[in-house]
């Protein structure tokens, strides 16, 4: 379908899959996101409860050692990324990611698609449990009991 509506307007796309492990295969395997040896990737993301985001944006995560496939360093957003991960500050936390936020919506280093929903379906005996929005959802599995 992308392929399709960016012909449609000029763009020559040439499709290519890869397995998972040559897709992600570290730089010194080859792997296609670490060596940056694409010019366009669909991909997923799936963030954890933090909206801390600097694995995948973060200046030092640049490939080949990181996880910034999209190969995006923005000196605003990865200071505001480091001021948020290292204050309990809720304020100033907002304040960063909106930084953040911006930045990204400004640039877009990666255009996202889709969000994709979780339900979380649980016995009605199980106690303690909290939906959140990690991809497990057994962040608190800690407090869970059967009644």
């Amino acid at each position: 379908m992308i392929q399709s509506q960016l012909d449609a307007i000029g763009f020559d796309v040439t499709v290519k899959s890869y397995s998972e492990e040559k897709l992600y295969a570290r730089a010194q395997f080859g792997g296609i996101l670490y060596t940056g040896s694409y010019q366009s990737s669909i991909d997923y993301w799936i963030p954890n409860d933090d909206p801390d985001d600097v694995n995948a944006y973060g200046c030092e995560q640049l490939p080949p050692g990181g996880q910034n496939w999209n190969f995006w360093c923005d000196e605003r957003a990865d200071v505001a990324m480091h001021d948020a991960a290292h204050t309990f500050d809720v304020a100033r936390r907002k304040h960063d990611y909106a930084v953040v936020q911006e930045e990204i919506a400004s640039q877009l280093p990666a255009v996202f698609l889709w969000q994709a929903d979780r339900v979380d379906v649980v016995s009605k005996h199980l106690r303690g449990y909290t939906a959140s929005f990690d991809s497990g959802g057994f962040w608190n599995a800690w407090r869970w009991s059967m009644e």
